[in-house]
């Protein structure tokens, strides 16, 4: 018997209220109910005919060119409103060459003389030469050197330890952006190092 009915389960399936319909996308035949064909369902015999015969909506793409190598890509709306820049790149590799060289905003004209081994070795040598102690607060945490007479300003002396100080990380940041002004109350601790 059937929970719901005091009929059994073959009559209750094979009452008349069951239609026989062809599948609109492969013509098999397949029994569908009644209200099924009212409601307008029952066109498809399975889930996988259904999603074949449906139509999805074509989704717009605009053409660009790569900024670097100028080949033409498509893109969806959203994703070039949401581009911060008006630059577009076929791939990672042409993004990364793009912001690394002479056309972002930020060049300066590549590598700094602060990454090289002369510029460690200077540091180095200076952080030694005062124990890795602060020479204003005394303090061993955060050690870092510090030029005396500014680095964009003194070329020449960029490399030489007389120009070099061990600050803690405390005492430094704030003579950032303010080297000449603090050069000439600095220099006597230069002196007796």
């Amino acid at each position: 018997m059937h929970r719901q009915s005091k009929r059994c389960r073959a009559c209750y399936r094979h009452s008349g209220k069951y239609v026989i319909r062809s599948c609109k996308r492969c013509d098999d035949k397949f029994r569908v109910h009644q209200s099924q064909t009212r409601d307008g369902e029952g066109i498809y015999c399975s889930r996988s005919c259904a999603r074949s015969g449906s139509r999805t909506k074509p989704r717009l793409r605009i053409v660009v060119s790569c900024s670097l190598c100028c080949a033409k890509i498509e893109r969806r709306p959203c994703e070039i409103r949401r581009s911060i820049t008006k630059f577009h790149f076929c791939c990672s590799s042409h993004w990364y060459e793009f912001i690394s060289g002479p056309a972002h905003w930020a060049w300066s004209g590549g590598k700094s003389e602060r990454g090289l081994r002369r510029y460690r070795r200077w540091r180095q040598t200076v952080i030694r030469r005062d124990g890795g102690i602060c020479r204003l607060c005394k303090s061993g945490k955060n050690v870092e050197a510090h030029h005396i007479k500014p680095w964009r300003l003194f070329p020449s002396l960029r490399f030489k330890t007389d120009n070099g100080l061990a600050l803690c990380r405390a005492c430094h940041r704030p003579m950032a952006g303010h080297e000449a002004e603090y050069a000439e109350a600095l220099a006597p601790l230069a002196m007796a190092a």
